[in-house]
């Protein structure tokens, strides 16, 4: 019995990339694409929607704010319900989110509607998340999956780099003071698009294993290719873990990892990220469509960034990944803050790109795809989506905390010393890194790293060529 869930295990892990996984990588990451696209959207319909509204520098935090605090909290909620009711169920209850808030937001009567209407976003923002990262891990052959995780939280830039698209024409034909509300209402589309897509996906078969659904899981692993197989046992899937095991001293390390890197990440991209056309008003580019294209170049370079993970984190390794890029990141705004010292006008805008752009460039490839990775792996499958909803809830509470007190802290300190600052958070989440990192390439299974993890040496374990460095 155990030969046989061995071998499917097997199968899952060791075939060759196909069609079929690459059909279901697109279903799971279109949602993270439209995540992409829904948190950054804001910052192009911040330049129409101040002049409009006319908000205090207390709403406008309140406003970048509130779809993070909704991420963090459906992230963490949702995250653990995924756990218990399935992969595929909540990729389409978390879109329905998308469409309905979308387009609320577009037609808030006023500031305070919209700072809601973005907060319930957020929450079906959160969600997808975890699903898409425990579902793309699960399905996808085991010295792959680095690549196909980072192309995954890829798609957030990918998102961010269509709606500045999306924006700057929206802004060219439509100078109003409701511009603003096409810009954020136009997130509803994607979205729709991807509850279309997603409605004909296969669950996860190992979730199904986890949860005995053995008809089910045989149905599944024939729409994944695996064609049918006598009996499925679950072998070690069959371990069940409740949610407080995420802070016990089997999983404490990885929580400890998962949480604080992806926090002072988070500090760091969306602190900076939302506020990036503003802070290049600042340093020297115009105001409006020139500052969204500066941010528009800053973000193909952060795309370039992304393609690079994809094709170094099985030889880098996430470890290490993650330390480089954070320092990269922190060398970057460092530069920033040196530039902006010598006056806050005037800059020359290649220096301006070519230090923004390192900063992004590093970012990409490093914490933005080792941070989502990490706890898609990490995590066994009963706590998968719980153990990375805590991670990513922590993620953007950082994220909160950095698009909140950025403009606060901009205006108590200036930008110089601003940049000072979040260099220093850089230099901290490398630390993190080096103290409490955990190295998976090499193509390991999930079981093996749960194994390794748990502190069970069994034939899972041995059948694997490749060691967990702990």
């Amino acid at each position: 019995m155990a030969t046989i869930a061995q071998n499917v295990l097997t199968q899952l892990d060791d075939s060759q990339v196909r069609r079929h996984h690459v059909r279901l990588f697109s279903l799971a990451a279109v949602g993270i694409f439209v995540d992409g696209y829904d948190l950054n959207v804001i910052s192009a319909a911040l330049i129409n929607l101040v002049p409009s509204l006319h908000p205090s520098s207390l709403e406008t935090s309140w406003l970048s704010t509130s779809a993070l605090i909704g991420t963090a909290l459906g992230a963490a909620f949702l995250g653990r319900l995924t756990d218990v009711i399935g992969r595929k169920k909540m990729f389409v209850i978390d879109l329905i989110f998308f469409v309905l808030f979308a387009l609320a937001s577009g037609f808030a009567p006023n500031m305070m509607w919209v700072i809601i209407f973005r907060f319930l976003l957020g929450i079906g923002i959160g969600a997808d998340y975890p699903i898409a990262a425990s579902y793309v891990s699960e399905i996808i052959p085991r010295r792959r999956r680095g690549a196909f995780l980072a192309a995954t939280v890829g798609m957030l830039s990918v998102g961010s780099i269509v709606a500045n698209l999306v924006s700057i024409f929206i802004l060219s034909v439509d100078h109003g003071p409701s511009a603003w509300r096409f810009i954020l209402a136009s997130g509803a589309v994607p979205a729709l698009i991807a509850i279309i897509m997603r409605s004909a996906m296969p669950e996860s078969p190992r979730w199904l294993l986890v949860k005995n659904r053995e008809q089910s899981a045989r149905s599944s692993l024939q729409q994944i290719g695996l064609g049918d197989v006598a009996t499925l046992p679950a072998q070690n899937l069959n371990r069940k873990y409740p949610y407080w095991k995420l802070f016990s001293p089997q999983f404490v390390r990885i929580t400890i990892l998962v949480t604080m890197s992806w926090l002072l990440f988070d500090i760091l991209a969306y602190g900076v990220g939302i506020f990036q056309p503003i802070l290049l008003e600042g340093l020297g580019f115009h105001s409006g469509i020139p500052a969204l294209l500066g941010n528009l170049a800053i973000n193909m370079i952060g795309f370039a960034g992304m393609l690079l993970a994809i094709a170094t984190i099985e030889r880098v390794g996430r470890k290490w990944q993650q330390i480089i890029g954070m320092l990269g990141m922190g060398l970057g705004l460092l530069l920033v803050g040196i530039m902006s010292a010598h006056g806050t006008k005037g800059l020359p805008v290649g220096a301006l790109l070519a230090v923004f752009g390192l900063y992004s460039l590093s970012n990409n490839w490093g914490p933005s795809a080792t941070t989502y990775t990490s706890p898609a792996e990490l995590y066994p499958t009963a706590l998968r989506a719980g153990g990375h909803g805590l991670a990513a809830m922590s993620g953007k509470v950082g994220a909160a905390i950095g698009t909140f007190f950025l403009p606060l802290v901009k205006q108590a300190v200036g930008v110089s010393n601003l940049m000072y600052l979040l260099a220093g958070v850089a230099v901290l989440g490398a630390i993190v890194s080096i103290v409490f990192g955990v190295e998976t390439k090499g193509g390991q299974s999930l079981e093996t790293i749960e194994d390794k993890i748990v502190g069970i040496r069994g034939e899972s374990v041995n059948r694997q060529q490749t060691n967990l460095q702990l």
